[in-house]
Formats: C-alpha cells, sequence, structure tokens
C-alpha cells in the first residue's frame, strides 16, 4: 500500500471521518484547513473565511480569472479629480431576500465597514465619505489621491440596511478580537451574489446553495457547495483520497508528491503575494542595532536550503519583501545571495560581536506550511557565526500578540499583501509606527526619507512614477537590512480528477471559477 494511502486509512480510522459517496456533478466538498470564523463581511480580514463569504457578499469591484478589475455591483467608474470617483451602481440587482440594491445600502455599508467594531477598515481607510449623486450614481471621495482605491475597495462587501437594521446587525463584530457583540450577522447572511449561506455553525461546515436570484450568468453548474473544516493534515488528505472531499486547500506539502502521482487526483500549485522574513527588534542598543549584525546574519543564512530541504521545493526565492504578483515587484527582488560565512563573520568582527551573543526566536506553529520546521532549522545556521539562538515555537494566538505588542527581540512570520500592491507591505511593516502608521512595524526601525517615500507612494497617480518610489523605498530597507526576507510562500490544493479551478494568489476559492465533471 502506497505511504499515503496507509496515512488516509489510518486518518479514517483515527477520526471518524464520515464518507459519503463523492459528490455529485452539480455539487461540490471542500475541506479547508481553516474554519469559517464569521459570516460577518465586516467582521473578517482572515482570507480563507473571506474566500468563503466572497461567494454570498459581493463588492463594487471584483477579480477576473486573471486578478484583473471587472464590473461588479458597480458597472462602471471615473476617477473625476485626484480625490473622487465616480461609480454608476448596477441596476435590477436584489439581495437574497428580494430587496432591491440602492445607493443607500452602499453608503450604509461604508459605515459599517468603518465602525471601531469592524476588521474591514483596511479596505475603507482612505475614504472620506460616499455622496449620492442620484438613484444609480454615487461618488467615493477619498481623504487623499488613492492610486489603489480599486484593489482595496475589492475587498469592501455591501450588505442591505434594511436586513441589517430588522435583524439589529448594524455594527460588525469581530471575533478574532472580541470587538463589539456577536449579532444576527455574524451566522446568518443575506449578500447578492452567486450563493446563498444556508446552513452554519462556528466552527462547522458552511452549507451554500446557488442564488436563483443572482444578477450575472453562472459560468458553472454548481448548485451547492460545502466548505468543511478539517485541521488535521492527514484527515483532510484522507477526506480527498476517500471521496469525502472534491478538494482539499491546502494538500498537505508532504504528501504533494503522492498525490500528484495518483491519476484519481491531482495537485494545483501557485505563488502566494507574501514573503517569509525574520524580524530583528533593534531598540535598547541590543546588537541588531548595528546594521553590520544584520547584514552578517543575511549572510550566514541558506535560504535555498530552506526552500529545498524544509520546504521540500515549495517556496521560491526572495531577496525582498516584495514578493512576485505585487504591484511595485521588480526582478532583482527575487535575487537572494548564496550564503557567505567568512564575509558574515568579518561583519560580525567590524561590529564587535566575534564572541556572539544569545537571543530567542519566536515563531508560530500553526500559521504557516513547516512554520516550525524553518523555525528550528534556523538556529545552526547563525551558529556558525557566534549566535546562540533558542527556538520558541507557539501557537498564533500566543504569537501575533508579541508582535502587535512588541514583546520580541527576533521573530519568523510572513506578511501578506491583500491588495497585491507594495504600499500595503511597506505601510504595515516598515514605516515609523506612529498614528496607524507601521502597525505590524515590531522592530523599531524608522528611517524618515523612507517614510516620506511611503506617503508619496500612497498619493502618487502615475504608475511609473510610483515604481520608481517603491523601487527607492526598497532600496533604503536593503541597505538597512531591516527585515531578512528567506522565501516566498506558495499554495498548494487537491483535488480530484474532474474538478478544476482558478487558483487565485490569496487562497481564496471563487465557486464562480470552479467547474465540476
Amino acid at each position: 500500500m502506497p505511504r499515503f494511502s496507509r496515512l488516509a486509512a489510518l486518518a479514517i480510522l483515527a477520526g471518524g471521518l464520515a464518507i459519503g459517496d463523492g459528490a455529485s456533478a452539480r455539487s461540490l466538498t471542500i475541506a479547508q484547513a481553516v474554519a469559517v470564523q464569521t459570516f460577518d463581511p465586516h467582521g473578517t480580514t482572515e482570507t480563507n473565511t473571506l474566500g468563503v463569504i466572497m461567494n454570498v457578499y459581493e463588492a463594487l469591484v471584483r477579480r477576473d480569472r486573471n486578478m484583473g478589475f471587472e464590473p461588479g455591483l458597480a458597472t462602471g467608474w471615473t476617477l473625476v479629480e485626484p480625490t473622487r470617483w465616480r461609480f454608476t451602481l448596477r441596476q435590477g440587482v436584489v439581495f437574497q431576500d428580494g430587496s432591491p440594491l440602492s445607493v443607500e445600502d452602499v453608503v450604509f455599508s461604508l459605515r459599517r465597514a468603518q465602525a471601531e467594531t469592524s476588521d474591514a477598515r483596511p479596505a475603507v481607510r482612505s475614504i472620506a465619505r460616499i455622496e449620492a449623486v442620484d438613484e444609480k450614481t454615487f461618488d467615493i471621495v477619498t481623504q487623499q489621491p488613492n492610486p489603489i482605491l480599486l484593489a482595496e475597495i475589492a475587498n469592501f462587501y455591501i450588505m442591505s440596511r434594511s436586513w441589517s437594521e430588522a435583524h439589529g446587525a448594524t455594527q460588525p463584530y469581530t471575533p478574532t478580537r472580541a470587538l463589539g457583540t456577536e449579532n444576527f450577522a455574524t451566522r446568518h447572511a443575506n449578500g447578492t451574489g452567486p450563493y446563498s449561506l444556508v446552513a452554519y455553525e462556528a466552527g462547522q461546515a458552511a452549507k451554500l446553495e446557488r442564488n436563483p436570484r443572482w444578477w450575472d450568468k453562472p459560468e458553472n453548474d454548481i448548485t451547492e457547495a460545502t466548505f468543511t473544516p478539517i485541521g488535521a493534515d492527514a484527515t483532510r488528505l484522507a477526506a480527498l483520497l476517500s471521496g469525502g472531499a472534491d478538494l482539499i486547500n491546502p494538500v498537505p506539502e508532504q504528501a504533494a508528491a503522492q498525490v500528484s502521482a495518483n491519476s484519481a487526483f491531482k495537485v494545483v500549485r501557485g505563488p502566494r503575494p507574501a514573503v517569509m522574513f525574520l524580524g530583528l527588534n533593534q531598540k535598547d542598543g541590543h546588537p541588531f542595532a548595528d546594521p553590520r549584525v544584520r547584514q552578517a546574519m543575511y549572510a550566514a543564512i541558506d535560504a535555498a536550503a530552506l526552500q529545498r530541504v524544509v520546504m521540500r521545493g515549495a517556496a521560491l526565492p526572495a531577496g525582498a519583501m516584495i514578493p512576485r504578483g505585487v504591484e511595485g515587484f521588480a526582478p532583482g527582488m527575487a535575487e537572494h545571495p548564496a550564503p557567505d560565512i567568512e564575509k558574515a563573520k568579518r561583519l560580525m568582527a567590524e561590529a564587535g560581536q566575534q564572541a556572539g551573543f544569545d537571543v530567542t526566536l519566536d515563531c508560530t506553529n500553526d500559521q504557516y506550511p513547516q512554520d516550525e520546521a524553518v523555525c528550528t532549522a534556523i538556529p545552526p545556521m547563525l551558529a556558525r557565526i557566534g549566535i546562540r539562538v533558542a527556538a520558541r515555537p507557539e501557537s498564533r494566538a500566543r504569537f501575533f500578540p508579541r508582535i502587535t505588542g512588541g514583546d520580541t527581540r527576533f521573530y519568523l512570520m510572513a506578511w501578506y499583501a491583500p491588495t497585491f500592491d507594495a504600499h500595503h507591505i511597506l505601510w504595515n511593516t516598515m514605516q515609523t509606527k506612529a498614528g496607524g502608521n507601521g502597525s505590524w512595524n515590531a522592530t523599531g526601525w524608522s528611517n524618515a526619507e523612507f517614510d516620506g517615500l511611503v506617503g508619496r507612494i500612497a498619493t502618487e497617480m502615475d504608475m511609473g512614477a510610483r515604481r520608481e518610489l517603491i523601487g527607492q523605498a526598497n532600496a533604503i530597507e536593503r541597505r538597512e537590512m531591516v527585515y531578512l526576507p528567506l522565501y516566498q510562500l506558495t499554495q498548494a490544493v487537491g483535488t480530484r480528477q474532474g474538478v478544476d479551478l482558478v487558483l487565485r494568489p490569496d487562497t481564496r476559492i471563487d465557486l464562480r471559477f470552479v467547474t465540476v465533471k
């Protein structure tokens, strides 16, 4: 019996997984590693949850098969002036309860998404207000020119004002941060999208059925889709191999080769807009404050070995924090130098750190592919230049408060850009932490020139000039070696033969682009 088949059999016996006869051509069963957190579209930014919600709720602008922008609930838009965008609302659209979509619903949704209890505020952070022009036209007025407004509002989902008011759901609830109060919108939905929510309990499966009121023409015949959370890799794999699931997200990397070798299944793989990196808190006169120490560490780490051995080839080279697939990326940003231990030792000596020092490396053991394995692979590499590292893997529930609270000296994480734009990375992880900027900058690094460039990038409407500014900001960060980029993450889903999909780089499953035979 092949190794992956034994794994599947054991998982079924141990986990008691209910296996059916397999989904018909008109239904789809998806097993995901992470459960849907909420059905409130303003109550989460977690990508797996939004990947389900986006099939029920819709935005003014949506992504096509190639991740380009196309009309959604708005049929068109025009930049009237640098801070005013005029949108035409699609006519004849109704919510799943039959009520018509109106400009009033768009205005209401903005207020709701901007509420203190909302997790969707980044998508609407630049919007000052929405002004109705007539029954089918409205203006989005931004606080300053925003070249990536379309990318941001593609994650701004429209809710029905009347439904929200009738069910006491005018304020969002964000479960991951316990913001607000759970309400009807947490476990129920009323969108305009291709599917309706028919069953959902927190931590359990979410069942969707085709919405007969949808304004657009379906491209497939999937009448129902069930998203089932299966956290254990072996059990999730078992669901695919035994016919209990048509698609699993993700496929366990250690079993990907065996799944691909079986003619009944396939693995679909693609890049993610996220770089795995090491962050270094440079405050309090620590050795990390000397850029020569940071450069020495970068020279000592064998990123190619991490990609080849620890990640089993499921990673791409990265020499900067801006990955492929993100606006502002340039080919040189993917170049990661080979390790040079002699150079690293020389830099340590120049910094007066010949004897090295001790430090703890904080990391997750349940957030990223092979995160704990990567974490434990780093210490031997840095030991070669005298830096004695103790790895401290822990759950994401304990890890991320360390980052946002500045309670870490040395950490391993990745940053994902939901806008697919470099500004999101520069602004969140590198800009000086103050006034909402640099909210994930746990390094203590601050550079006035860099901050100025990020401010200009945020408002520059000429894309050629904007790319030059991004390149200048990246050059400053690379010179200073604020972070130590390791590799770009990839993703892989497993399906049975006959299931085809467009693999979005943000891992969301857009049912519009899934077919089942």
